[in-house]
């Protein structure tokens, strides 16, 4: 499992555990829900202002020191996901509307690496 896929921890509802069970012993691999995504024809640059990326480094640091570590690799994977959140929102470049939505996803942040 990567790095990126630990880190971050959710729960299901009662009536989702229920389903991926019966999907489960049906052999199938989860809920099939189908999910369209549209990806860029070729590939899209999407700028991330240095005042913004400054602004990852405390968090990273501190994420970082949390698993004895400097925080270069989770610096790293916010960037990325930054542009991903404008690249979804339609921007050639990150905005503090993208900085944002990354902290209301570091609610869901698995510092720990618990099993999930």
């Amino acid at each position: 499992m990567g790095f990126l896929s630990r880190m971050f921890s959710y729960s299901y509802p009662i009536s989702a555990v229920y389903k991926i069970f019966d999907s489960l012993l049906q052999d199938k691999s989860g809920i099939d829900e189908k999910i369209q995504l549209k990806f860029p024809n070729q590939p899209k640059d999407v700028a991330l202002p240095k005042p913004i990326a400054k602004k990852l480094i405390p968090i990273s640091m501190k994420v970082g020191e949390s698993m004895k570590l400097h925080g270069f690799r989770f610096f790293l994977n916010t960037k990325t996901m930054l542009r991903s959140l404008a690249l979804l929102n339609g921007r050639p470049a990150v905005t503090n509307r993208e900085f944002e939505e990354l902290l209301e996803l570091s609610k869901y942040l698995n510092r720990q690496f618990s099993p999930i």
